[in-house]
């Protein structure tokens, strides 16, 4: 399994383009597509650890898809964060979701799902109070957040 790849299935490109691009700003790999029959040779062929997928994705209902992940041997163990518009948290969480996620959402609840699921990602992780970088403006890394904090330590 890739460990830093998340694959997206939306078929909405510019929410796909979205997310790619943040999940990529957080130093994941991200592979995204559209198409729900496009979904499974792609998670065989990325094996990717964790898979976003919008629970109406065209005109399929994206369920069934994700009942046989969770039952199949080789993708049962492979995080799935379910989206969608309106509140089927319990029936994907029935289904297998290990999250659920309401439409629209703040790329910082999903990076944190993201993060409770597969942990930080490792190369871009800091422990909070590491410095980064040297000179007079090092960098800190905030407890409880993702974001670097300037500090200055020229007094």
């Amino acid at each position: 399994m890739e460990t830093d790849t998340i694959l997206v299935l939306d078929d909405d490109k510019t929410f796909t383009s979205l997310l790619k691009t943040v999940f990529e700003l957080e130093g994941y790999n991200a592979a995204v597509t559209t198409s729900p029959a496009d979904l499974v040779p792609k998670v065989q062929q990325i094996k990717p650890a964790l898979l976003v997928m919008d629970v109406h994705a065209g005109r399929e209902d994206t369920i069934g898809i994700l009942q046989k992940l969770k039952s199949d041997e080789t993708t049962k163990e492979m995080p799935v964060v379910m989206t969608s518009g309106m509140d089927r948290s319990g029936e994907c969480l029935r289904a297998g979701a290990d999250a659920f996620i309401l439409k629209p959402f703040r790329p910082s609840e999903l990076l944190k799902i993201v993060e409770d699921l597969i942990g930080p990602n490792p190369a871009t992780s800091c422990t909070p109070g590491e410095k980064i970088g040297a000179g007079p403006s090092t960098e800190t890394v905030s407890s409880g957040s993702s974001r670097l904090g300037k500090q200055d330590t020229s007094t």
